[in-house]
């Protein structure tokens, strides 16, 4: 599959899905299990097969992204959709399904990208896109995670009370790089969120300089910036 895509011009790959979907829940979960989209239902057989994955790509020339951190195993409603049924009540900072994730980490995965469901007993106050608790302390920290992180859909209906330029700052503002949004139209208002709030506030231009280089570096790793 590496191989396939590079050789159309694929260079990152916003997959392996790192999610654990428990049998208890099945097909009731959404955004996976409804698909099929799990390596498993236990994250001990989960984790090597993200492995498996993430050095599959890289044998092909590709880069990876883990998804969804912290995972979206236990919620029933799809974010994309809704933002009922989104909340995992369960997770913790040493919750085992978080090894899929650690695992797919130590294999080298470039990129992670972050869940925009809830996890109250790790962050009470956010989604996991806009928590640093959950991307710098948790994925950066505790799991040791040096690389891009990443949103997933940014106009997803779960976000929908947030004013658009405020998903940018929020995000940027919690440890992460990359914003990705399905409405090309949001771009503009993104951009400029991010523009305005680094021209007051001196803290967060560091934040996007900070972002802007790991985004870079991973350019540079994947010979994508031939000045260098």
């Amino acid at each position: 599959m590496g191989s396939l895509l590079d050789k159309v011009g694929v260079n990152v790959n916003l997959a392996p899905v790192a999610d654990t979907v428990p049998t208890s829940i099945g097909e009731a979960n959404q955004p996976i299990g409804r698909h099929g989209r799990q390596y498993g239902s236990d994250p001990v057989a989960v984790g090597p097969a993200v492995q498996d994955l993430v050095r599959g790509m890289h044998a092909g020339g590709v880069a990876t992204t883990l998804k969804h951190f912290p995972g979206l195993g236990r919620v029933t409603g799809n974010t994309d959709f809704t933002a009922e049924g989104t909340d995992d009540s369960v997770a913790t900072r040493s919750d085992p399904y978080l090894g899929p994730f650690r695992q797919g980490i130590q294999a080298g995965s470039e990129l992670v990208m972050m869940s925009s469901a809830r996890y109250p007993k790790i962050d009470a106050d956010n989604q996991a896109v806009f928590s640093r608790t959950m991307i710098t302390d948790v994925l950066r920290g505790q799991l040791g995670f040096g690389g891009v992180v990443i949103t997933d859909d940014l106009n997803a209906k779960a976000l929908s009370g947030v004013p658009v330029g405020e998903r940018a700052t929020r995000f940027v503002a919690a440890g992460g790089d990359i914003l990705l949004t399905g409405r090309a139209a949001d771009a503009g208002p993104m951009t400029q969120a991010l523009l305005a709030r680094s021209s007051t506030d001196p803290a967060f231009a560091k934040q996007v300089d900070a972002a802007v280089r790991r985004v870079v570096g991973l350019k540079v790793a994947r010979g994508l910036a031939p000045c260098s």
